[in-house]
């Protein structure tokens, strides 16, 4: 066969084509490889290089601002074996935080031992593959800055106490909130009331319990949860086999709705990290967290019926209704216009009892006590963290106590559980014979009182040290106070009645029933966390220079 038809034949045979074109894509193929590793090497070294630098900004202390905190830096990046890693910048400054501005503009460069925030900014060099052959560089540099500024931090409450309960009573409200006879003996109560619990060791029994481990503390206190589950896992938290019992045993008898943590506290600046400190423990009592849990169970408003045995006393009921009955501040630092105000719950008592007179024409008296009480405030009005005493700093709230008042007379039952509308008091049949009938009628209400400031040392702080502001005309015998103003009208219905000994007679039962009557409203009120006249504040926390990750 010639040259020429051989070569005809080749050009028209088309076998091999495919493996020759393939050969030709491995080339492209294995360098576009190439190159999304390096793309990929890239991108976890600038995401690992960001988690240093956020680190980086939050190790550094206040005392290593006018040092540069060089050595601090360097030393983190030691530790996380980065030694290849540059710190480019180590700028300190001041930091606002304000919505108004712009945030690029919320730090500011500022001279060192002025300031409250410092920004770091780092870089790195990543070798790469195929990349060195298109750039002819055998490395490429990635950069990370973060902004971490020192605050000043507090979260403060407002209540009541829950300690020296003695008595049914907190053990009768208790079961009628959670719907069940939660038998809790009076050294049950002083053992929850005794016992403080940091709110953020029970937001990691939760997240361990639903797989959120790893999580913000915003995003495991946004979670719901019902009232079971959060009892049980305070009792958890609370590192004491005695709580962590009674709360288990009550969790396996109580139900009702949902609520979240976030609900109870704000974490506030804090929920953005998934680190708790336990140096710096929010600590609240295992009793108010019980009391909240069993009151968020029943939605927004929460009601109470019971009856009650009380020496003294006979035939004794108790209704109660009322909103959430404590709201606790997020964590925050003290802004100028100290715009964030926490109100204690708005609530209704009726307490209806009997009173032997010891008398045959009067035998008893039918008493109705009527107690409204109106939310009580409580605002941050400095934080100082200077001299370093902890007998020295501290916190100053202002407090505005519940006011509200007080009465003997009947109300209409169908409005009592609508705080929409006030309810009328009219005058009380407190007896009625064939001989007699006996009308009562008594009103204290409690005017405004001028906001009061109290101030918490970091030592008191520590120790959960509760303190009560009173209003200027608060009573401490609230039925005594009652009962000495009573209008008492009687009016014979027989013949050879003496209406002024009978007066006699009743003014002196009621004096003494007066002290027992008390001590059931006390108790009452004091275990829904609600009291009139009276707002019992707290500083559940005070954190000096905690670093928060702002940019």
């Amino acid at each position: 066969m010639c040259p020429i038809t051989l070569l005809q034949r080749l050009r028209r045979d088309e076998a091999g084509v495919s493996t020759i074109l393939l050969a030709a894509s491995f080339t492209a193929l294995i360098g576009s490889s190439a190159f999304a590793i390096d793309l990929g090497s890239m991108y976890l070294a600038q995401r690992k290089l960001q988690g240093l630098a956020d680190s980086a900004a939050m190790s550094i202390g206040e005392e290593d601002f006018a040092g540069g905190a060089g050595a601090s830096v360097h030393s983190l990046l030691v530790k996380n074996g980065s030694e290849d890693a540059r710190v480019v910048n180590l700028i300190p400054g001041q930091y606002t935080a304000d919505p108004a501005i712009v945030p690029a503009q919320r730090f500011q460069p500022g001279a060192a031992q002025s300031a409250n925030a410092m920004k770091v900014a780092l870089e790195q060099d990543v070798p790469l593959t195929f990349g060195a052959f298109i750039t002819g560089n055998h490395t490429a540099r990635v950069h990370a800055e973060a902004i971490a500024s020192r605050r000043n931090l507090a979260a403060f409450s407002i209540g009541t106490r829950l300690t020296n309960l003695g008595g049914n009573v907190p053990n009768a409200v208790l079961s009628a909130l959670a719907g069940t006879n939660l038998n809790f003996a009076v050294t049950d109560i002083a053992t929850l009331s005794g016992s403080t619990i940091d709110i953020f060791a029970v937001a990691d029994v939760i997240a361990a319990r639903k797989g959120l481990t790893g999580k913000t503390y915003a995003e495991i206190f946004a979670q719901e949860i019902d009232p079971a589950d959060f009892l049980d896992a305070v009792g958890k938290a609370s590192g004491d086999g005695d709580v962590a019992n009674l709360l288990g045993g009550i969790a396996t008898q109580v139900s009702g709705s949902s609520f979240s943590l976030s609900q109870l506290v704000d974490p506030g600046v804090l929920g953005r990290t998934d680190m708790r400190d336990p140096r710096n423990p929010l600590a609240l009592d295992a009793l108010s967290l019980t009391r909240l849990a069993l009151q968020m169970g029943q939605g927004t408003y929460w009601n109470i019926s019971l009856g009650l045995t009380v020496p003294g006393l006979t035939g004794t009921t108790l209704q109660m209704t009322g909103t959430n009955s404590s709201q606790h501040s997020p964590m925050m630092t003290i802004t100028a216009a100290n715009d964030v105000i926490l109100r204690s719950a708005s609530s209704r008592l009726y307490l209806v009892t009997t009173v032997a007179t010891g008398n045959l024409a009067l035998a008893s008296l039918k008493v109705p006590v009527y107690v409204e009480t109106a939310p009580g405030e409580a605002r941050m009005l400095a934080l100082s963290c200077a001299s370093g005493d902890p007998d020295v700093d501290g916190v100053t709230l202002g407090v505005k106590p519940s006011i509200g008042n007080a009465a003997i007379g009947t109300v209409e039952q169908a409005k009592f559980a609508d705080f929409s509308a006030s309810l009328v008091i009219s005058p009380a049949e407190l007896a009625k014979t064939a001989l007699v009938k006996v009308q009562g009628s008594a009103l204290l209400s409690l005017g405004g009182n001028a906001e009061q400031q109290e101030f918490f040392t970091k030592t008191e702080i520590a120790d959960h040290a509760v303190k009560s502001v009173f209003t200027s005309d608060a009573v401490s015998a609230l039925a005594g106070s009652l009962i000495k103003t009573v209008n008492l009208t009687i009016t014979a219905l027989g013949l050879g009645v003496n209406a002024s000994a009978l007066s006699k007679t009743a003014g002196s039962a009621l004096s003494l029933a007066a002290p027992a009557i008390d001590g059931v409203l006390t108790s009452a009120m004091r275990t829904t966390g609600v009291g009139l006249g009276v707002s019992d504040v707290a500083v559940d926390r005070l954190s000096c220079g905690i670093p928060v990750l702002v940019g």
